[in-house]
């Protein structure tokens, strides 16, 4: 069962997400896109926010994408891509190397999934636009937010949370034996 603490921060990274994203509506849809909110992507990494992040951020592209000049298209594929990278960047956590290592093998990863739902499918197939553009700008965009913003925004998160999480925190939370050292 679903806590309440865990659905007020679910619905919390999914509002902001959706806000961020609209607001800046004219850079966060298109062949060359920056969406801002895209920096929230790395959430899942933290221990602290972890599946609830990667929940979170996939309703919040549902709903930014509700006003994507793209339709439905978008509201589907984006919201595979942001599921896909926010699982991306969650699933890296449990490589066996030090996380200033495995969090930009998820970014990578997640940019990966983006470029290829959004820059191929979405803009190069189903709208044509040509393959150089539409995944040159959309992984120029993603670079710059996902990436750069992104990893900072993780490296904050990490030295806040990182330590915080008690051993018995971390089996709940993640299923498991608390073992998630990285």
């Amino acid at each position: 069962m679903l806590k309440l603490r865990d659905a007020l921060e679910i619905s919390l990274i999914a509002g902001g997400y959706a806000a961020l994203t609209v607001m800046v509506a004219p850079i966060a849809y298109g062949p060359i896109q920056a969406r801002v909110s895209d920096i929230l992507l790395t959430l899942p990494f933290s221990k602290r926010f972890g599946w609830k992040a990667i929940v979170g951020l996939t309703i919040g592209a549902l709903l930014s994408n509700l006003a994507s000049p793209y339709g439905i298209y978008d509201v589907l594929l984006g919201t595979l891509a942001n599921l896909l990278a926010s699982s991306s960047v969650y699933a890296s956590r449990r490589l066996p190397f030090n996380w200033k290592l495995t969090l930009p093998i998820g970014i990578v990863l997640g940019i990966a999934m983006i470029d290829l739902t959004i820059g191929y499918i979405l803009l190069g197939s189903i709208y044509q636009v040509p393959l150089a553009y539409a995944i040159g700008g959309v992984t120029l965009g993603e670079v710059l937010t996902f990436g750069i913003g992104g990893y900072i925004l993780a490296l904050g998160m990490e030295k806040r949370f990182g330590q915080e999480v008690s051993k018995k925190d971390e089996a709940g939370a993640e299923g498991g034996n608390g073992s998630t050292e990285r």
